[in-house]
């Protein structure tokens, strides 16, 4: 297998020790990039009149199509040069983009943010692909996931940063202007800077025998499932016909996935794929987290907004420390591996340990006398966890799945870690939330009317508008027990299938040998 590090895709007079970085610099570019920026979400929500659940759609129909493409990534790579995607994926963001910030119907909406969250996977991938063994020589993916994982993670959390200063200081339709010159500056760089490349024979690889209607028919699943718990609580779940007929839908598009991947011969997704016993805990975990997860936009959400107010300042700060907990947190896993020799289970069970010092912290800040700062080292302790667990899981799929099916596994794993658990998470919280608030306000403010306020000398205005924080703030502390409370019985049952198993050399193909995987019909 060939180790040497070059990239013959540049014109001659661009040195060769910034081409890594000029790649890497597109990378960061694709990853910032979408169709709909959930960092400005209330700005879209009061200029276009958009509901909370309209912007939130948009959002994971974005992530749908981060999640779709995996599976075909090394069959575009050797069919279309490194120049003809890049220009097309950059191109294809602009339109995206643009699109976006014009429009208000949803579904031309949904479409746009789904075809972003192709162009931004498939971009990205291009990019890091090609600057992988200068990442981690070798093709060594105990090195290179975590460093791959501090641009991904690391990414989002920008992107927050980037959507706050531009809501601050402009409005809300900057960031999508900042994004599509970002990406012009991507689209002249790729034309002056390199030329046509693609690894292999001259022959470009033909594109026969992909499933399109399977890719399709999965798209559309995920896009029903996500409408189903984005939707369910303003629709009222099941009273609602919306839900009802999306619920409907879904069950419908699952049975054509089904029986489609069992009577084709190569569907988008193989069954072979699905039947890896060692991917079952990994999907569970991950779509744990990933609810447990969403306590941080809903719960933690609400306590900023009602209880301990955030300004601008404060807003930034929580994103850079979320920042420096990805970059700790992935630098840790390479401590793990390479000083401690430590198991990957072990590294598994300490992002959950963490997960659950994020609930434990929160739950004792819940006060209105409890100052932003505070709220710092709760998120990077859940920064920290999240990324352990990310790169861990990630890195147990690659050991335990041969390298044919990887892809496929990450695409399924993508629909528990970008897909189905923030949609659940959000709806189950929520739904909590609401009920929760009931309940304590009934509780507290059973005694409190405008007779009874005006002999307590109480302003009755004032008096329920107390009723409301001490009720919002007993709801959030109940919440974040509950949940600190399931992640440690959680984690204890993660205790009784700790895996011995250790780092050992796990290297990524040559191209050659994808290829040739490719040609065969085996990846």
């Amino acid at each position: 297998m060939t180790t040497e590090f070059s990239m013959p895709m540049f014109r001659p007079f661009v040195p060769d020790r910034i081409r890594p970085l000029i790649y890497l610099a597109f990378a960061l570019v694709f990853q910032l990039s979408g169709g709909v920026y959930l960092g400005s979400l209330s700005g879209m929500q009061g200029e276009l009149s958009m509901l909370r659940e309209d912007v939130m759609m948009c959002g994971y129909a974005s992530l749908i199509g981060v999640t779709m493409p995996f599976p075909m990534l090394f069959r575009l790579k050797f069919r279309f040069s490194n120049r003809w995607m890049l220009t097309l994926c950059a191109s294809g963001l602009v339109v995206c983009n643009i699109v976006c910030a014009c429009t208000e119907f949803q579904p031309l909406l949904w479409l746009a943010c789904y075809a972003a969250g192709w162009f931004k996977l498939w971009g990205t991938f291009e990019c890091i692909s090609n600057i992988q063994l200068w990442m981690a020589p070798g093709r060594d993916f105990f090195r290179f996931f975590p460093l791959l994982y501090i641009l991904v993670l690391g990414s989002i959390e920008c992107s927050g940063i980037m959507a706050q200063l531009c809501g601050y200081f402009l409005e809300w339709e900057a960031l999508p202007a900042v994004m599509v010159a970002a990406l012009v500056a991507v689209l002249l760089s790729v034309r002056l800077l390199t030329v046509d490349f693609r690894p292999g024979p001259p022959r470009p690889m033909p594109l026969f025998g992909i499933d399109w209607t399977g890719l399709v028919l999965w798209s559309l699943l995920l896009l029903e499932l996500s409408y189903v718990f984005i939707y369910g609580e303003h629709y009222n779940w099941l009273d609602g016909t919306p839900v009802r007929f999306a619920l409907a839908a879904a069950v419908l598009t699952g049975a054509f996935c089904i029986g489609r991947m069992r009577k084709v011969r190569h569907p988008y997704i193989e069954v072979k794929a699905w039947k890896y016993g060692n991917l079952a805990p990994a999907f569970v975990i991950f779509l744990f987290v990933c609810v447990a997860s969403s306590s941080a936009n809903v719960l933690e959400g609400a306590l900023t907004g009602s209880i301990v107010p955030a300004g601008l300042a404060q807003g930034v700060g929580s994103h850079l420390y979320a920042v420096l907990g990805t970059v700790a947190g992935c630098l840790s896993c390479l401590f793990w591996f390479f000083r401690l020799k430590l198991s990957l289970g072990r590294l598994t069970i300490a992002g959950m340990m963490l997960t659950c010092a994020y609930s434990f912290m929160m739950f004792f800040l819940i006060s209105p006398d409890t100052p932003y700062a505070s709220l710092y080292l709760p998120t990077f302790v859940r920064s920290f966890g999240y990324s352990i667990i990310f790169t861990s899981l990630t890195l147990y799929i690659q050991v335990q799945m041969p390298f044919q099916h990887f892809f496929q596994g990450l695409c399924i794993i993508g629909m528990a870690r970008t897909v189905l658990g923030g949609a659940i998470g959000g709806a189950v919280y929520g739904f909590a939330l609401r009920k929760s608030m009931a309940l304590h306000s009934g509780i507290l403010g059973a005694s409190l009317d405008p007779v009874a306020a005006g002999v307590a000398g109480i302003d009755a205005g004032s008096g329920y508008a107390e009723l409301v924080r001490q009720s919002m703030m007993a709801s959030l502390k109940e919440l974040y027990g509950y949940t600190f409370v399931v992640c440690c019985g959680f984690l204890i049952l993660m205790l009784f299938f700790d895996t011995p198993l250790r780092r050992r050399y796990i290297s990524m193909p040559n191209w050659e040998t994808v290829r040739k995987y490719l040609m065969a019909g085996e990846a």
